[in-house]
């Protein structure tokens, strides 16, 4: 009898909650209310819901705060199976407990399941009369609803994930219909929409679970939050291996990469980097070293493969490696290095050094008396040089040269290196001053292989120089800093500046802990937690990924920005390196390890 009065319950809320256009509670109801409950209190909501559509047949057992509460509330319900875009049902109702009863009703009422259950609670809410022109403040930020006869809404995700709202701040009107009709099938078009007396922005607390932890993890922005003390060896080592299956499935058979993923069209553009291919076989092969996945060595080995068979034969004793644009880049030689170094280092195997060594005979051959590398670039075809130079490249040949040593000891490759190491500390960037110094994590491998190879002091200098350079320009917490972009760099932050300048500190400090001042490897290090603290964020999991149309394609890899969810395999690449780089920093030196 319990049941069937339960279930009854259940009807009856849905029948008369179902109907959108007789919400008993809207958006207009809550103007001028903040609704808020702990992260526990949400956590609890969101446990009892999942287990209530999970468990039909049981009546739940609401926490107190929920079956006594008679407040009207409103709530979002998202439900992913993991292989296509979330269903959201709305749910409203006087209390917590009448508000989820209507959503896991409607979600019941349409067979919507799956292992990714999210909870949206409205938080606050403002009316614009009418469709504004623009609509001010973070985008990612806040949901939209319409009035209560369409009743319809969707959340803050949404409207970044579906481009409801551009960066410019527009309602984009046919994304908006296009959604809603997939949702509710209707006749609604866009003029009603346009012509609609209310549009209503709303915040929220969110809570998620997808089976990997085991309760509802509290959201912000759609991700969880990361900071420097959760950085523990099993979180690092997830997102690494994820980072990893992303990239395995991005390699074709042929070797080549799905250089760029654009997850809201879910389409691949043609747009290709032979650097970044490089660098991304290279952190591969970090990888495989780690995990000894053997599906991440196959892939890793056709990239290398692929990636080998273009060099091309330049003059006696010198090759080259062509970009996808058929220019010859001083960056491209030093990754390349960089990669078949690392290949030759995990393996064994020396199949492709005299390739190697003829890279850097390239290198040397451009060499100028003053140590640099001119030119950066010239075109394959006509040996034309351009007066284009990259604050990057003689990082990338520094290091290449300096792996290259390592595996076949001639000096003159450290001889080559360390003339542009002196050209590049002591005439580029002489009297440079600290926050005009470039970010260039690099030119940070470079300095600390250059001084396991040749330990002069003044490399030491010059790593802690350029090391505190970055520290210093790093964003920390407070001060009006949104949660989630402490650690960052640069407004709106974005992912792979934080990575490539975590990777520049961790190789800083690694060289400084162990030859050098050991407080300043220690702030570096920090510095360095918080950058990959930050990016993690922005690393693709079944919870932020949910509303999109493939998140099972999207899994692993690392957007460009918490707006703009673009992956190219540079991001995963340096942000893999980054957490891979942390993992080998002993933990009782680390955040995660402090008492």
């Amino acid at each position: 009898m319990r049941r069937l009065a339960f279930g009854l319950t259940v009807l009856l809320s849905f029948l008369l909650l179902g109907n959108t256009k007789a919400q008993t509670v809207w958006f207009d109801d809550l103007i001028g209310t903040r609704q808020t409950l702990s992260a526990t209190q949400g956590s609890a909501l969101l446990e009892t819901v999942r287990l209530a559509i999970e468990h039909p047949d049981q009546p739940p057992i609401w926490p107190a705060f929920a079956a006594n509460d008679a407040t009207p509330r409103l709530l979002l319900l998202s439900l992913s199976n993991g292989s296509q875009a979330a269903d959201v049902f709305i749910g409203s109702g006087m209390g917590w407990r009448a508000a989820a009863e209507s959503a896991w009703g409607k979600a019941n009422s349409a067979s919507a399941h799956g292992p990714v259950i999210k909870l949206d609670v409205v938080t606050s809410v403002t009316t614009h009369r009418g469709m504004p022109e623009r609509l001010g403040g973070d985008r990612s930020l806040f949901g939209l609803a319409l009035n209560r006869d369409l009743g319809a809404a969707c959340v803050p995700e949404e409207t970044v994930a579906r481009t409801l709202v551009n960066s410019k701040g527009k309602v984009q009107l046919s994304n908006l219909q296009e959604l809603l009709v997939k949702r509710s099938p209707s006749n609604l078009s866009q003029d009603a929409l346009r012509n609609a007396p209310v549009l209503f922005t709303f915040t929220t607390d969110a809570w998620a679970q997808d089976g990997r932890s085991p309760k509802g993890v509290p959201l912000y922005r759609g991700h969880r939050l990361f900071a420097a003390e959760d950085l523990t060896d099993g979180v690092l080592l997830e997102a690494a291996r994820r980072a990893g299956q992303y990239l395995t499935q991005a390699v074709r058979e042929n070797g080549e990469f799905d250089y760029k993923y654009l997850p809201k069209q879910n389409s691949v553009p043609t747009a290709y980097n032979m650097l970044r291919h490089c660098g991304t076989v290279y952190a591969m092969l970090d990888l495989c070293a780690t995990t000894g996945d053997s599906a991440l060595m196959d892939a890793t080995t056709r990239a290398l493969d692929w990636m080998a068979e273009r060099v091309l034969p330049w003059s006696p004793g010198v090759s080259v490696l062509p970009d996808d644009d058929d220019d010859i880049k001083v960056g491209g030689q030093g990754l390349a290095l960089v990669a078949l170094a690392e290949y030759a280092e995990r393996t064994g195997d020396l199949r492709h050094l005299r390739t190697m060594q003829n890279l850097a005979g390239y290198l040397a051959s451009i060499q100028q008396p003053d140590g640099q590398f001119v030119p950066h670039k010239l075109d394959l075809n006509t040996r034309t040089a351009t007066d284009f130079v990259s604050g990057y490249y003689p990082g990338e040949a520094m290091l290449g040269l300096a792996r290259l040593h390592a595996l076949d000891g001639d000096p003159r490759w450290i001889d080559v290196a360390m003339a542009n190491a002196q050209y590049i500390t002591q005439k580029r960037d002489r009297g440079v001053a600290s926050e005009d110094l470039p970010h260039d994590h690099w030119l940070l491998y470079a300095l600390n292989a250059l001084y396991l190879a040749q330990p002069e002091p003044w490399l030491l200098a010059q790593t802690e120089r350029y090391g505190q350079a970055i520290v210093d320009a790093q964003r920390t917490s407070g001060g009006g800093t949104p949660p989630d972009w402490t650690g960052s760099f640069y407004t709106p932050p974005r992912s792979t500046p934080s990575a490539t300048r975590a990777e520049g500190l961790l190789a800083a400090a690694t060289l400084l802990r162990e030859c050098g001042d050991p407080d300043v490897a220690d702030g570096f290090l920090l510095a360095a937690e918080q950058a990959t603290a930050f990016m993690l964020q922005l690393q693709f999991d079944s919870i932020s990924a949910m509303y999109l149309d493939d998140p099972q394609r999207i899994d692993g890899g690392f957007r460009k920005s918490m707006t703009n969810y673009t992956v190219q395999i540079d991001y995963v690449q340096h942000s893999l390196s980054a957490v891979l780089a942390l993992m080998r920093t002993p933990m009782e030196l680390r955040s995660a390890g402090a008492d």
